[in-house]
């Protein structure tokens, strides 16, 4: 079988988009209330020693993706472990996403439609990506991150007369403990992108992980800097920390004149676009894990039926959408684990392996 490889372009695209997976109409950061942007500054600082973790992981092992890295690492038993534990995450990570995307369909522009129908929509749509490969994946990633920063610059300035600047002051009025919660959060954010180290299996000969991961979390960072900060501007503090969709509710009230109106279809179409690329991604990755369990040696045979657990997952997570929020709270301590802990512990076994055995690039 052929092998794809990703570029860095595509690499900053995909990572970039990822992140803007949810975030895209549900904020970032917004405990933080009126200084949530400054809330992704701290998540954004406190991610960057893990992505470079990261990226390191990747150049010691770059012809395959993390799951061998892992059973290379702690041996069959203790690898196999550890790889079942990621791909639940992998697979709750997007059953989370699918949610939300499903469940903000439903509010805006379905809401006839049951969830579950339109979770296998999206979800076969996801499948499709699959078994595209991970080639596919990133030329459509570049195409479509040039569209989401696009729109993200038109709103940016079609919103200038909307503004408050007096939404921002005081900074910090809060205290230290809002800006904290709201960084790290941003952070749980940033540093879901360890899933693209399990659904990614090779980079283009030359292409350094180093540039497309810090590449695509600054790209990613600064979007949702920028977005927090319209958002803010437009709503304030406090309305910001009351909705479920706050950029939906915010460019809301952009029109341009009497022609051009209803900007939110095109909010509404970006996190589309991010949102599907990153139930792919986490679907792949899933798909990937399955496979690397059960000895399944091509991964996207199993993707429709790792989609249908996805979509099955999505719709039994929460009866309400008051429950998500609440869950949000929690979720950044219990993807901590999966984030920063057994990437570390691989990153440690990894460097003490490759050592001792020459195996992998210890280059940096």
């Amino acid at each position: 079988m052929q092998r794809s490889h990703i570029t860095v372009w595509q690499g900053i695209s995909i990572t970039a988009m990822f992140i803007l997976g949810s975030p895209a109409v549900m904020g970032a950061a917004n405990e933080a209330g009126a200084d949530s942007c400054l809330g992704v500054v701290i998540g954004l600082l406190l991610a960057v020693p893990a992505v470079l973790v990261y990226a390191r992981i990747k150049r010691l092992r770059p012809g395959e993706d993390m799951y061998g890295a892992l059973i290379w690492a702690f041996g069959r038993v203790v690898g196999k472990v550890l790889a079942a534990l990621i791909t639940w995450y992998a697979l709750h990570l997007g059953a989370l996403t699918l949610h939300s995307f499903t469940r903000f369909i439903g509010a805006t522009a379905l809401p006839q439609t049951p969830q579950a129908v339109t979770a296998l929509m999206v979800g076969a749509v996801a499948v499709w990506a699959v078994k595209s490969g991970q080639n596919t994946l990133g030329r459509w990633s570049t195409v479509f991150f040039l569209a989401v920063a696009c729109t993200l610059a038109a709103t940016l300035v079609l919103a200038i007369p909307y503004y408050d600047a007096g939404n921002l002051l005081p900074a910090a009025y809060g205290g230290a403990a809002p800006l904290l919660a709201g960084g790290t959060t941003a952070f749980a954010t940033f540093a879901e992108v360890v899933v693209l180290l399990f659904a990614l299996s090779s980079f283009k000969e030359g292409a350094s992980p180093y540039s497309a991961l810090i590449g695509g979390v600054a790209a990613g960072g600064l979007a949702l800097f920028l977005l927090s900060l319209r958002d803010t501007l437009i709503l304030g503090g406090e309305t910001l920390g009351k909705r479920y969709y706050p950029s939906y509710t915010a460019v809301r009230v952009i029109s341009f004149g009497d022609f051009f109106q209803r900007f939110e279809i095109i909010v509404g179409g970006v996190f589309l676009l991010c949102g599907l690329l990153k139930t792919a991604v986490c679907l792949m990755a899933a798909a990937r894990g399955i496979a690397r369990l059960f000895d399944i040696k091509d991964h996207k045979k199993i993707a429709a039926p790792t989609a249908l657990l996805m979509a099955v997952l999505s719709v039994m997570l929460f009866n309400s959408p008051t429950e998500m929020p609440d869950w949000m709270g929690i979720y950044k301590y219990y993807a901590f684990s999966f984030q920063v802990l057994i990437p570390l512990a691989v990153w440690i076994a990894a460097e003490v392996r490759s050592r001792r055995g020459g195996a992998g690039d210890t280059g940096a």
